[in-house]
């Protein structure tokens, strides 16, 4: 899942693409990928990547894992019990287990490395930034019924697996997903991987989301900067330590509250269609996708940020009326919701490595009528104000009861809008690049990136057995055209064109 972005606290996420279109790619064979320390890339990096294998300070390997348990298992005497996990770490938790597999649960980060590139001074970076961040090294167990989170002094550790020079995004990608599965139960949540390029690498992560979003992403790349720019100069990196993010349970008068406005909210929206598919969420989540590339140029884009600004809006809002207009439009659908991310980032959590957001179903009531940006825009806001409220409560509270589909929702909407700087290690500059959902998310997904100044990109998503993969194009289509006819006036309270 994905993983948070507006006002008052952005909603969107992550969890995001390299490039706007797929490429054909081979996947390398298993010998091709070698690991650090045991051999050399198949194919040689470009004459500025400099990825020795030999000894760096601080580079020692580290000590035993944890005791594995399972996670049922009472904790070792004298061990802390740990505490509660919070709602987005149990929603996760769950994710993989009605999965049925770990890797379901899996979100990864893409960082382009600019410059030399060496490799036992990166090992040493990324085990720094890993102690540092306690989000990074918590393992988690179900006792008496509760799912608790206790921080390990000493995580599961794994050797980065070196990538042929050229190995496209998707290769590397499928091949960390394929690995060695995360154990959450011994706080085994991160793998990564190199590929070289001729003036430096890219380096990839595969981290389970329980302790991974998208703002996290810009987090670990500012520390990983500075941890490498020590190891380089020989010097151990020793970063003050990051508190994980601890669970703050609403008050009751708060809770019954946020209940009330869910349960009011959410009242008389009907699921999209399923073309009678009867795809359920366990199906849903073991699917493949097919996903289609969507784009706005950079005027495009800049004409609606200004319709935006017009109208005391976001361009969150207006990207999210487009999407909801294409979905009424090709799903015969009037009131429904789409779920879309709010970040949980309180005061003192803006520099931790976590899971801090959390899903909301915004509820959407005639897209197709002219003032649909103002009224979406203060649904959103009014969600942000009662995010307070985990998914799974809301659920309850709107009474939606269990059911073989996606509760509340099936269309999600992502937008990924924080900046994305440049942070330099001596010679070497870290930058995020953007990597999209790699399961299912939802039954339609669309996730957009917005650096404030250029195009919008992004992908639209659905799983492979799902009504809306045979629909991707039309719907692709019908956003963009939406999105032009938004920043024409229509939608923002002008009349709308004629067809």
């Amino acid at each position: 899942m994905r993983d948070a972005s507006t006002a008052p606290t952005p909603p969107g996420t992550e969890p995001a693409t390299p490039d706007t279109t797929r490429p054909a790619v081979t996947t390398p064979r298993p010998a091709e990928a070698t690991r650090a320390r045991t051999a050399v890339p198949a194919q040689p990096p470009g004459p500025q990547a400099d990825l020795r294998a030999g000894p760096h300070p601080g580079a020692e390997r580290p000590g035993p894992p944890p005791t594995p348990r399972t996670p049922s298992s009472a904790p070792p005497p004298g061990e802390p019990a740990g505490e509660p996990a919070t709602a987005t770490e149990r929603r996760f938790w769950a994710l993989q287990h009605t999965a049925g597999h770990p890797a379901a649960a899996l979100t990864f980060g893409r960082f382009r490395l600019t410059g030399p590139v060496d490799l036992p001074a990166l090992v040493v970076a990324l085990r720094a930034v890993r102690e540092r961040h306690e989000g990074l090294r918590t393992a988690y167990t179900v006792r008496g019924g509760t799912l608790l989170a206790q921080v390990v002094d000493r995580p599961v550790e794994h050797e980065p697996l070196v990538l042929p020079s050229g190995t496209a995004p998707g290769d590397a990608l499928r091949l960390l997903r394929a690995g060695p599965a995360p154990d959450a139960t011994r706080a085994d949540l991160l793998r990564w991987a190199l590929v070289p390029l001729p003036d430096g690498a890219d380096l990839y992560l595969a981290v389970h989301h329980i302790a991974f979003d998208g703002a996290s992403g810009e987090v670990l790349a500012a520390d990983l900067a500075h941890a490498y720019a020590h190891a380089l100069a020989g010097e151990r990196p020793r970063p003050a330590p990051a508190p994980r993010h601890r669970a703050q349970p609403l008050a009751p008068a708060r809770r019954t509250e946020h209940e009330a406005y869910w349960q009011h909210a959410l009242a008389g929206l009907a699921d999209l269609p399923d073309g009678g598919r009867g795809l359920t969420r366990r199906e849903l989540l073991r699917d493949t996708l097919v996903e289609r590339s969507v784009r706005l140029g950079a005027a495009e884009a800049a004409t609606l940020r200004e319709r935006a600004r017009s109208v005391a809006a976001t361009p969150f809002a207006v990207l999210l009326a487009a999407y909801a207009r294409a979905l009424s439009a090709l799903a015969g659908v009037r009131d429904f919701a789409v779920g879309t991310a709010v970040a949980d980032r309180r005061a003192g959590t803006e520099q931790e490595v976590g899971c801090l957001f959390t899903m909301v179903p915004v509820p959407v009531r005639d897209p197709l009528a002219p003032d649909c940006v103002p009224r979406l825009w203060q649904a959103v806001v009014d969600c942000v104000l009662h995010a307070g409220l985990p998914l799974e409560n809301i659920v309850r509270a709107a009474g939606a009861g269990r059911g073989r589909r996606m509760p509340l929702y099936q269309a999600t909407f992502l937008l990924q809008n924080w900046p994305r700087h440049a942070h330099h290690a001596g010679p070497v500059t870290v930058r995020t690049i953007p990597v999209p959902p790699s399961a299912p998310q939802a039954e339609v997904l669309l996730e957009l990136y917005d650096d404030g100044h250029g195009p919008v990109h992004g992908v639209l998503q659905a799983p492979s057995r799902s009504l809306w993969a045979d629909r991707l194009t039309s719907l692709a289509d019908r956003w963009h055209q939406e999105a032009l006819l938004t920043t024409a006036g229509s939608g923002t309270g002008a009349p709308r064109p004629g067809p």
